[in-house]
């Protein structure tokens, strides 16, 4: 089994990682379904370069420098306006499952962790509804999130995909919440209607 100790190296190397791969959730094969997901809009080139800006805003501090916003935009606005609501379903689509979900569901586990209950915030229920309703979400998905959460406040042993064993603890748990909500931040940034400053470091 891994170390508690061991467990907060392991979540340390893997978040930089674990942050750059939110990106996947924009290529192709997820994004062609449903149809009404606007990346399905844009040439290949410009999908790769739209992947591109999402895994540089998800993992650097510094993002989106208001050039990165520009070329962002320019993308988006050679095929359409983009009112306010539209800005959020584009978010939705492309960030949704990996980044702002991902901030509600690791809030629970660490949550679930310290109450010793399996936790499920009326945040993370109202936006598992709403990517359900998009198709970005299924409900086996949310299943196996609901079932890891429980093993969490149970202090169960958990499985990484390439087998090791691990506890959660409060450390690891605060450490890859932090780095979405920071992802998460910067995300809000870049869709937005007007160019927002990074706050200063």
């Amino acid at each position: 089994m891994v170390s508690g100790k061991l467990f907060k190296t392991a979540v340390a190397t893997i978040l930089s990682v674990f942050l750059l791969n939110v990106f996947i959730n924009t290529c192709p094969p997820v994004l062609a379904l449903p149809l009404d997901n606007p990346f399905n809009l844009l040439p290949e080139e410009d999908k790769g370069r739209v992947m591109e800006i999402l895994s540089n805003v998800s993992i650097h501090k510094g993002e989106p420098t208001r050039e990165t916003f520009r070329e962002f935009w320019f993308i988006w606005e050679k095929y359409k306006r983009w009112p306010e609501a539209d800005i959020v379903d584009l978010r939705d689509y492309l960030v949704g499952p990996g980044v702002v979900y991902n901030a509600y569901v690791w809030q629970d586990k660490l949550d679930s962790l310290l109450t010793g209950t399996p936790q499920k915030s009326t945040d993370r229920a109202k936006y598992e509804k709403r990517l359900l309703a998009l198709g970005m979400l299924t409900r086996e998905e949310i299943q196996e999130q609901d079932d890891e959460i429980g093993r969490i406040a149970r202090k169960e042993i958990l499985t990484t995909e390439d087998g090791r064993e691990y506890i959660a603890d409060e450390a690891g748990l605060e450490m890859v919440l932090i780095g979405l909500i920071d992802s998460n931040e910067r995300m809000g940034r870049l869709f937005s209607k007007e160019y927002i400053e990074p706050p200063q470091q």
